[in-house]
């Protein structure tokens, strides 16, 4: 992790293992999740990747919160969970919902 401590990108695209709205994103293992926390927050932009099956799935360890991520592309967004999420953020802190081939 030191190594990370040292980085400065443009962009990190993280893949969770699941996103459930009232948590964030998420991964099984808590090296991941420690490593893409670390990712996130060393980016100036970071984008969530995910497809409609990570959406109310189980991950035991969270690396971001909704408000962490500038966008999330998705295949389809599953009875709108992550739009109805993305709203109810209160600040200004919003990520973009990208539908991919919408």
């Amino acid at each position: 992790m030191q190594a990370l401590q040292m980085v400065h990108a443009d962009l990190a695209v993280m893949c969770p293992g699941a996103f459930v709205p009232s948590c964030g994103f998420t991964t099984d293992f808590p090296q991941m999740a420690e490593t893409k926390a670390a990712m996130v927050g060393a980016a100036r932009q970071s984008v969530a990747l995910m497809d409609a099956s990570k959406v109310n799935g189980r991950g035991m360890y969270r690396f971001a919160e909704l408000a962490d991520v500038d966008a999330i592309v998705m295949d389809r967004d599953p009875d709108d969970a992550v739009a109805t999420s993305i709203a109810e953020i209160v600040d200004n802190a919003r990520p973009n919902l990208l539908i991919a081939g919408a």
